[in-house]
């Protein structure tokens, strides 16, 4: 390299791909190229079938698939609605495999033939990236432009019982640095923590110029209402923004939930046309990925696109930048942990967006019709090759019979932020 790099071996473990050169090289854009008509891959199965918007996927095994041969011959994924009842899916066979979310474990726990595999996060290339939470705020925007908005609503928030409610209880609560459980070691001790406080948040917006209204709401300067929305994809999502926006209510902010499909929300971040967004992703255990993930030194005006989601909270802070590019050129540990400790200090103190939650992965499946969910037991999920090539059905069921699948929306949005992260690195 033509300089120094200490993320290079964490970054280049993200999955790195191998691309054909005779495409790729005459691209105009490529960041617009989708690869829709051919996607080509490595894995047991091969992608056949599919034509872009379409909710179902049908993949066939691979033939030239250099590990061992898959025993399913048709394996269809089915992109659900987010408040789909998967526990009735699955009861009826329509289903083998499936994501639930957290309120629907107990009733999948009851169920003939059904597991329940719980795991720290969801395992992709070779590591695990764990589910998080994130409250964005449009940081361009009035009153969302103010620290002590962001730092009121902050305190506002009763994350334990987010995890409680909202998760069922399957997660923990987020740290202000924002980096996961499995970085413990990174985080500083004595970094802010902005414990449930509802009178310091209601003394933080009187500070910030709001006043309260005799309707029990805080006002604008002007005297109108400060009304807020929050922003979510619906199902699971809704069950974590009820608590956020009961949290707001009961210090005096009138904030209420509304439910978009994910290209609205995911534009609506692109444009910085909101006012707070539940973006439910996931996080790699490398700390410069964590902290830099929405981190820029550019803030696009509202109202005009930013598509790179670095820039979706339009928050610059010149110190915090440079504390990451410096962490990326240094020589030891030591350095490293002390300059990303500043930054996580700089989140804290700034809160650009609020870590509600890092939360588990869980996954739901049936043996009756399909067979052989060892590997999933053992930490393998979907779409992983020990798991897909080990599944089989019955010798009383044809060879041929179909295998089917069914992914919630939160994994493929999981999966969409992943993919746009690693693409971005790939261009650094």
């Amino acid at each position: 390299m033509t300089h120094p790099y200490s993320l290079f071996l964490e970054y280049a473990g993200l999955g790195k791909v191998i691309v054909p050169e005779h495409v790729y090289s005459k691209l105009q854009n490529i960041t617009s190229f989708t690869n829709s008509g051919s996607p080509v891959g490595d894995g047991p199965f091969m992608l056949v079938n599919w034509t872009p918007g379409s909710s179902v996927l049908h993949f066939v095994p691979n033939p030239y698939y250099y590990g061992v041969k898959p025993k399913i011959q048709n394996l269809f994924v089915q992109i659900l609605s987010p408040t789909a009842n998967i526990p009735a899916l699955i009861q009826t066979g329509e289903v083998d495999l499936a994501q639930p979310s957290p309120s629907q474990v107990s009733a999948l726990k009851g169920m003939a033939n059904t597991n329940v595999v719980v795991s720290p996060g969801i395992s992709i290339f070779g590591t695990y990236f764990e589910p998080a939470g994130l409250l964005m705020f449009d940081d361009a925007l009035y009153p969302y432009n103010l620290t002590a908005v962001r730092q009121a609503v902050a305190y506002s928030i009763n994350r334990t019982q987010v995890v409680e409610l909202g998760l069922d209880g399957f997660g923990v609560p987020g740290s202000q640095g924002q980096l996961p459980p499995s970085l413990t070691q990174w985080i500083p001790p004595n970094l802010p923590n902005y414990t449930y406080n509802p009178a310091k948040a209601k003394a933080l917006l009187v500070s910030a110029g709001f006043k309260m209204g005799s309707n029990g709401y805080f006002e604008f300067p002007n005297g109108t209402v400060w009304a807020p929305t929050v922003m979510d994809t619906g199902g699971a999502a809704s069950s974590v923004v009820s608590v956020v926006v009961q949290d707001l209510r009961s210090v005096g902010v009138d904030a209420s939930e509304s439910v978009v499909t994910l290209g609205a929300l995911v534009q609506a971040l692109e444009y910085g046309n909101f006012n707070m967004v539940l973006l439910q992703t996931s996080r790699p255990p490398i700390p410069g990925f964590v902290l830099g993930v929405f981190a820029s030194n550019v803030s696009v005006p509202v109202g005009q696109q930013e598509p790179d989601y670095h820039g979706w909270t339009r928050w610059v802070n010149l110190s915090f930048w440079s504390d990451l590019q410096h962490a990326q050129t240094a020589g030891s540990f030591s350095s490293q942990y002390a300059l990303y400790a500043n930054a996580q200090m700089i989140l804290a103190s700034q809160e650009p967006l609020v870590t509600l939650y890092y939360g588990e992965s869980i996954w739901a499946y049936s043996n009756a019709s399909v067979q052989g969910w060892g590997p999933a037991q053992a930490g393998y999920q979907f779409p992983q090759a020990p798991l897909l090539t080990s599944l089989y059905v019955p010798s009383q069921r044809s060879s041929t019979g179909g295998l089917l699948v069914y992914a919630v929306v939160g994994i493929v949005v999981v999966l969409v932020i992943v993919g746009v992260a690693i693409f971005v690195l790939r261009r650094r």
